[in-house]
């Protein structure tokens, strides 16, 4: 009988220390909604670096010409600190840097000239998980353009570089 419940409580016992093994994912992939509104595709990546960080690259592209929006193609890369209590998702503060090629076809009417802004940004979001791997974020900052104003009375200088978004992606 002892040995039996011996037998018994070991068994029992390896059983409720058992774990549960979650695969944690490191990768998101994600487009931007927002931007397909103004006529350009917007993608981006970002490696988790832990449970409160990330680093992610996006690039731009302007698919139609349609003109809603002045930017050609833009890029950027940018770390992220998040401050939720999930494993890299709720409300973040971003910085990083990026840059955008503008059309001024509207200063010249009938030729297409362009622009480009580089420079540091920060900006404020939030991350939120749909489901077990799908994500979705907002977010929203500026910029600040750092290349020179140019002597061309016609060049269309901007301080300020944009930087917001909502996105749908998929962890894996």
């Amino acid at each position: 009988m002892k040995k039996s419940l011996l037998f018994l409580l070991i068994l029992f016992s390896t059983a409720l220390f058992s774990q549960e093994n979650k695969k944690i994912y490191n990768n998101e992939l994600k487009l931007d909604a927002l931007h397909l509104i103004f006529g350009n595709i917007n993608l981006s990546y970002e490696f988790l670096l832990n449970e409160n960080s990330g680093f992610t690259v996006y690039g731009e592209y302007n698919l139609d010409n349609n003109q809603l929006w002045d930017i050609q193609s833009g890029f950027g890369a940018a770390y992220r600190l998040y401050v939720g209590s999930r494993y890299a998702s709720g409300f973040f503060v971003e910085g990083g840097v990026s840059g955008y090629v503008i059309d001024n076809e509207y200063v010249y009417y009938d030729k297409h000239r362009y622009s480009t802004s580089i420079g540091p940004t920060i900006a404020l979001g939030g991350k939120f998980m749909i489901r077990q791997n799908t994500v979705f974020e907002f977010f929203g900052g500026l910029g600040r353009n750092f290349l020179p104003e140019n002597d061309d009375k016609y060049y269309d200088y901007t301080p300020v570089i944009p930087r917001f978004g909502v996105s749908i992606g998929r962890r894996f």
